[in-house]
Formats: structure tokens, sequence, C-alpha cells
């Protein structure tokens, strides 16, 4: 087994390559502007996973995708293959400016946050790539909160104004095992300036920041009025440059987007082949994966629509469920995974045995992260489970339980412990007794977090 010195494994972790929790095997991680494949890049793809022992590979949060089980020595012919394609590796991990997250619906600003995104590759996270920085760093850009812009180093909002469009600017959030939620910079930038002011920001980081210690720390630390003195003296305003790559954003008139859960968080061999298919037949050649780990198909026409989603059910990617599940892969492959996310199964058994609950769940949402790193975003879910060491009983599998997170509406909210710890055995149990709470509290057609805020504010809590 081939052993790595702590420089060592910083510099593969910048290449996407992590050792697994089996220290003879690898995974890696795939960075995907806007989230989108081609369907070269899927048929691609399912051609690597096909030769891996698990035959599948995860989606991630970030709109990225990661391959594991892999021999060390395979991954440089790996790598080239891919790249061959245009998938690549480079920044998708460690130290580094991460996989820029877009989330956008359809809406009036739908073009501008694509456009965006696109000239950020291009410039500032090319920029970053040669940076060495105290941690990783992560940007979300999106059409609404719903992108997770409050969660991320910086988010960033498009808003109209008077003199044209601008972007606001959010600074400092984060998850993890210390969530914090961003704050927002005194100013509105256009889009031509955006990438000159995150160069600032990100030299404030590396001038300023703890090694190992994210942005979010530094601007706590700081606060958010010295921050921003920080940045300011280190901005130059490229005033008048233009935002250089337009927006490729292309609708087909009256169609329509298709969004697919992926329960597992997972696409194997056959189903990477179908959506390759699906992306050649149905949509302009793309697949879209989005921060919920759910597979997006935009174009669709209305009257081909019963046919894509009889194709989707030939690779059990069309079938309905009432969870909509995040989970990590937990601890069967991570290192740092605590707990093994597959429980998931002994949920869905347990809630399938009490139909009274069973029939009426339709849409909650659950998270579950192995640790907590949360790569399953638990903490802004409607019930979120975390791995977690229970220092009394150390040898015992167990987790922490939130609820009421979530993304909807314009100010996201995170979830708040409802119990701590719980046993893996006994969450399936405790999960039935949230949702048979829930159920008899709610009002009308109350979604879970609907009720949960509802009690919130009659508690007096704001």
């Amino acid at each position: 087994m081939t052993e790595f010195s702590a420089q060592e494994i910083g510099a593969l972790r910048r290449q996407g390559i992590y050792r697994q929790r089996q220290k003879s095997e690898f995974f890696l991680r795939i960075r995907l502007p806007l989230g989108r494949l081609t369907s070269l890049q899927l048929d691609t793809l399912a051609s690597v996973v096909d030769k891996t022992e698990r035959g599948q590979l995860e989606l991630t949060t970030r709109q990225s995708i990661q391959i594991h089980g892999l021999a060390f020595d395979t991954i440089p012919k790996i790598r080239h293959t891919l790249e061959e394609v245009g998938l690549f590796s480079l920044g998708s991990g460690g130290k580094a400016v991460r996989n820029i997250v877009t989330f956008y619906e359809g809406g009036p600003l739908a073009g501008e946050v694509e456009s965006l995104t696109r000239h950020l590759n291009e410039t500032f996270v090319a920029k970053s790539l040669q940076l060495t920085l105290p941690h990783k760093f992560k940007v979300a850009i999106g059409e609404s909160h719903r992108a997770g812009l409050l969660f991320n180093d910086v988010g960033l909002l498009p808003v109209q104004r008077e003199g044209g469009l601008r972007w606001q600017v959010f600074v400092g959030g984060g998850l993890g095992s210390k969530p914090h939620v961003a704050q927002l910079l005194p100013v509105e930038v256009r889009g031509g300036d955006v990438s000159s002011l995150l160069e600032a920001i990100l030299h404030v980081f590396i001038m300023k920041g703890t090694l190992n210690q994210r942005l979010k720390f530094l601007v706590q630390s700081f606060g958010v009025e010295h921050f921003w003195e920080l940045v300011r003296e280190e901005w130059t305003v490229p005033f008048g440059d233009p935002v250089t790559s337009p927006s490729s954003l292309e609708t087909i008139a009256s169609s329509e987007t298709v969004i697919v859960d992926v329960p597992d968080s997972s696409l194997t061999t056959v189903q990477l082949y179908k959506l390759a298919s699906i992306a050649r037949r149905f949509t302009q050649g793309n697949i879209f994966l989005t921060p919920n780990r759910q597979i997006l198909l935009r174009d669709i026409l209305p009257e081909e629509k019963e046919a894509l989603l009889a194709e989707l059910s030939t690779v059990e990617l069309a079938s309905p469920e009432p969870i909509r599940w995040i989970s990590c892969p937990g601890q069967a492959l991570c290192a740092r995974g605590l707990v093994d996310t597959q429980l998931r199964q002994s949920i869905l058994n347990t809630l399938r045995e009490h139909r009274h609950v069973w029939e009426k769940i339709e849409g909650i949402s659950i998270h579950l992260s192995g640790c907590s790193s949360s790569c399953a975003r638990p903490q802004i879910a409607d019930i979120g489970i975390t791995g977690i060491i229970d220092k009394q009983n150390p040898a015992i599998p167990s987790v922490s339980v939130t609820i009421g997170g979530g993304l909807d509406g314009e100010w996201p909210v995170l979830g708040e412990i409802w119990r701590f710890p719980v046993t893996v055995e006994a969450l399936p149990t405790a999960l039935l007794s949230i949702m048979e709470n829930w159920l008899e509290t709610r009002e009308g057609q109350e979604t879970f977090r609907e009720t949960h805020l509802r009690r919130h504010r009659e508690r007096g809590n704001h």
C-alpha cells in the first residue's frame, strides 16, 4: 500500500483524488461547470464506470461527480480519458476554489445567472488554480436563495436596479459542524466587476485567514464592516469591463423542465448510458445536475414528456417517492464517515409499515450525512441526520437529528436540534415519531416546514 506525506495528500486532493476508507482504493472527483453533462460526456463516464468494481458514480451537492473504488495507478489514464471530453478534476478538492454552484429555474434572470457563472469559471476560477489557500473556498450563484447562497463562502444574488442589473454579495457562510449564515456586504456590483471583487476577497482570505479555517471564521472574527474595509483596499474595479461570456441558455418555446430525484445519489453504468440517449433524443444534448443531487432536464416538449418519463422508468429513475432523499456515501466508503448511510432502507421499511403516515408524507426532505462535514447538507432539510460520536457511548453508532431547515422562501433557515444523540438503531422509530407529530399538528395542507415555522412563531420564537 502506497503511503503519502501530508503535503502529497494535499496535492492529490487539489487534483480531486481522495483515499477512501479502504486504504487501497481512491475516488476521483470531477467538477462540472453549471452542473452540465453532454451526451458524449455521459457515454464516456459510463464506459469508465463500467470498468470499476462498483459500476456507479456518486453525485455531490456542488454539482460534481465522484467515481469510487479506483486503484491509484489507474487514475492517470482515467483522468486523461475524461479530459479528452472536457471533464476535469483539478481544483475539485483540497484547499482550492471549488466548483461554483449555480441553480436557475427559468426565471427572468436565469440567463444572467448562467452567463456570470460561465464568466467566473473562465476568469476567477481559472486564475485561482495556481494559488495556495488557507482552506477550501466555495461560491454559489442563483436567482434566489434556493441556491444556498447564505451557506457558501460567497453567495451572489442578482437584483434589478434603476441603473441596470446588479449583484448582491453575501460572505462568510458555511455548514459543517459550526454552521454560519452569510452576511451581506454593503455593495451591489455590476456583472463585469464580480470577478475582480472575488479576487479581492480571496486575497484577503489568503493574507488574513488562518490555515485550515474557512472564510466564515475570518468574517466572524473581524466583523463584516472591517472585513469589507480590507476587501476595498485590495479591490481594483475594472470600470466598464463587460461579462465576456454571453449566455448560452436557449430555451424552446412552450418547453418544460423535468427534475428527476436520484434517491441513492448515485448513477449506474446502465443509467448513464440511458441518460446519454435521453439527452440526444429529448434535450439539446445536455443534462444538468442540481445542488440537491437531482437530474434536471430542460427543453422538454410537452408532447414528448410522457415518452421521456417512460424512458427514465426503464432504469428506475422516474419512480416517484414521497421522500426527497439526499445522502452521502457514508461509512461504507468515506474515511470520515461515522455511520452507514444505507440505513435509509430501514427508515423506509418502518415508515411503510405505518400506512397512516406513509400515505401522507409526500414531498418531505430528509438529508443524511455520515459525519459533520455536511456533504449531504442536513442542516437545510425538513429532517437532517448527521453521524456523530456519542461521548458517553462512543462504541454505539449515533446521529443528531435536526428539523425545520430549508431553502424555500426569501430567507433560508437552518434546522434546529430535535434530539442529540439518537442511536442508529432507534432512528427509524424516532423519525416515525417526528412525522406523526407533524401530521397531528399541521393545519390544512401545510408542508412539514410550514408547520414547523408556524409553531415556531406561535411559541414566540422569530
